[in-house]
C-alpha cells in the first residue's frame, strides 16, 4: 500500500496538536515534531540552553542524545519526563489511529525506538497509551513489538521496493 503520492502510513505527519510547533511539510503539530529523534534532542537541548534541570546541566555533551533523555527522568528530572510523556502519549495516540484505519495484529516499531534496551522508558508508555485508546475496540489487544532490524528496517524496506520494482510484483 502506497498511496496515490507514495505517503501511505507515513505517520510521523499525523496532525497530534494543533497548537504544536510547525513542521517542514507546512502542516502545525505533526507527531514528527513532537516524538521524533531530532524533535527529542532539540527540546533536551532547549533545556540545556536554558539552564534547565541540575541533571541535563551535567550531562557533557551540548547536545543530549536520546538514551541521555531517557536516564534523566530516572534522575528526578521533571523536564525531560515531561517532554517524554507527551513525545509518548502523541505516538501512543498516533498509532491508535493507525490501529483503527488498518485494524492490524501487531504493530511493529522500528528506526530509534526499536533499540528497546536502550529506549525502554519510552517503549513501555507508548504501550500503555496506546492499550488505554484501543482497549474498546476488540477482545484480542494489539501487540507492540520493536524491529530486530532496528534503524536499518527503513534501507531495507526501501531496498526491497527497489528489488521489487527492477524484478517485477510476481
Amino acid at each position: 500500500m502506497f498511496g496515490g503520492s507514495n505517503d501511505a502510513g507515513e505517520i510521523g505527519h499525523i496532525p497530534i496538536d494543533d497548537d504544536g510547533e510547525y513542521c517542514h511539510c507546512g502542516n502545525v503539530g505533526c507527531l514528527e515534531t513532537i516524538a521524533s529523534a531530532w524533535a527529542l534532542q532539540r527540546k533536551a537541548k532547549q533545556i540545556v540552553d536554558t539552564g534547565g534541570q541540575v541533571q541535563f546541566r551535567r550531562v557533557p555533551n551540548p547536545k543530549p542524545q536520546i538514551n541521555e533523555l531517557c536516564e534523566m527522568p530516572a534522575a528526578g528530572d521533571v523536564l525531560a519526563r515531561n517532554i517524554l510523556t507527551k513525545a509518548e502519549r502523541a505516538i501512543g495516540r498516533a498509532l491508535a489511529i493507525s490501529a483503527s484505519l488498518f485494524d492490524p495484529e501487531v504493530i511493529v516499531l522500528g528506526g530509534t525506538l526499536s533499540a528497546a534496551e536502550t529506549y525502554e522508558p519510552l517503549i513501555t508508555p507508548i504501550r500503555e497509551s496506546f492499550q488505554t485508546l484501543t482497549a474498546h475496540r476488540t477482545s484480542q489487544p494489539i501487540r507492540i513489538e520493536t524491529s530486530a532490524l532496528r534503524e536499518d528496517a527503513m534501507f531495507l524496506g526501501a531496498a526491497e521496493l527497489v528489488f521489487t520494482e527492477m524484478l517485477g510484483s510476481d
